[in-house]
C-alpha cells in the first residue's frame, strides 16, 4: 500500500480503468503504472512520474484515464493553477491542453469523447470542444463552485455536483437551463457517476450520506444510503451491478460494496 508519492506528499485522487492505475498528488506529482503485464498477468510497473505543474504548492485535484479519439489511452489531470492537461501515459507527454480562469476541481469527457465538461471554483459550469479547446457552451445555474461531473451513456445528459447542495441534470441540446435539480440533505455534492447502463445517477456528499436515483423515472425515484465516515469516492462496477463507495476513516474507513437488487 502507498499512501503518498516519491516527494512525501500525499495522494488528492486516484483512477484505474483501461490497464492503467494513475494517481495524483498534493504537489501535482503525477504517477502512472501499468497494470498489464506479459501474457496478461497482472502486475504493478511504474510507466512515468512527473509533475502535472510549474508551480511548486499546486494540487492535482482530480485524475483519470480516457481514450483518445483514436482509442489509445490517455490521462487527464485537472489543476488548482487552472488548466486541464491530457498526457501520453507512457511518454508524460502534454497531447493537448486547457485553460480556464479558475482553479479546475474537475473534468468529464463525453461518450464520443469530443466534449469536455469542466467544473471548479466558478459557479459557471463550461462545455469545451475537446480537440481545440474552443468553448461550446457556459451553463449558469448553479450558485457555488463545482466538484463534479458525468455523462450519461446516451450521449444526451450530464450532471453536475456543486458546493451549492445540488446535482444539476441538463440536456445537451437545450443547455440554457437544467431538466433537473436535485438537492442533496447535508452539505455539497462532491462525487457523482452515472452507472455504465444509465440506469441509475450516484450522488455523494462530503460524509455520512450517498444519493442514487433512478435515470429512467425521470429522478423522481430514489435510494438513500446512509452510513458513518467522510466519503472519498465513488464508483460502479462495469455491469452496474455494484456501487463502491470509499470510506476515509482512521478508524473504520475502508470500501463498501452495495449490489443492486432487481
Amino acid at each position: 500500500v502507498i499512501h503518498s508519492s516519491p516527494d512525501g506528499n500525499p495522494f488528492t485522487c486516484c483512477d484505474v480503468r483501461h490497464g492503467l492505475a494513475v494517481t495524483g498528488s498534493m504537489n501535482s506529482r503525477l504517477m502512472v503504472s501499468s497494470l498489464r503485464g506479459a501474457n496478461g498477468h497482472p502486475v504493478h510497473q511504474l510507466l512515468t512520474s512527473r509533475r502535472t505543474s510549474d508551480t511548486l504548492d499546486d494540487i492535482t485535484n482530480y485524475v483519470s484515464v480516457i481514450l483518445s479519439l483514436t482509442g489509445m489511452p490517455r490521462v487527464l489531470a485537472c489543476n488548482n493553477d487552472a488548466s486541464i492537461k491530457e498526457f501520453d501515459p507512457e511518454t508524460a507527454r502534454v497531447v493537448n491542453s486547457y485553460h480556464l480562469e479558475w482553479a479546475v476541481n474537475q473534468a468529464s469527457v463525453s461518450v464520443d469523447g469530443k466534449m469536455v465538461c469542466v467544473v471548479g471554483d466558478d459557479k459557471a459550469v463550461v462545455m469545451l470542444e475537446r480537440e481545440t479547446g474552443d468553448r461550446i457552451a457556459t451553463l449558469h445555474g448553479h450558485c457555488d463552485h463545482g466538484f463534479a461531473s458525468d455523462f450519461h451513456c446516451d450521449g444526451r445528459l450530464c450532471a453536475t455536483g456543486n458546493q451549492d447542495n445540488t446535482c444539476r441534470v441538463w440536456d445537451l441540446r437545450h443547455l440554457r437551463r437544467s431538466v433537473k435539480v436535485l438537492g442533496s440533505q447535508m452539505g455539497p455534492v462532491r462525487s457523482i457517476q452515472f452507472s455504465p447502463d444509465g440506469s441509475l445517477l450516484s450522488c455523494a456528499e462530503p460524509m455520512d450520506l450517498v444519493q442514487l436515483y433512478d435515470v429512467r423515472s425521470g429522478f423522481t425515484h430514489h435510494q438513500q444510503l446512509d452510513f458513518f465516515g467522510s466519503i472519498a469516492g465513488l464508483c460502479f462496477s462495469h455491469d452496474s451491478s455494484t456501487l463502491f463507495t470509499a470510506v476515509q476513516d482512521s478508524s473504520f474507513g475502508g470500501l463498501l460494496e452495495y449490489r443492486l437488487l432487481t
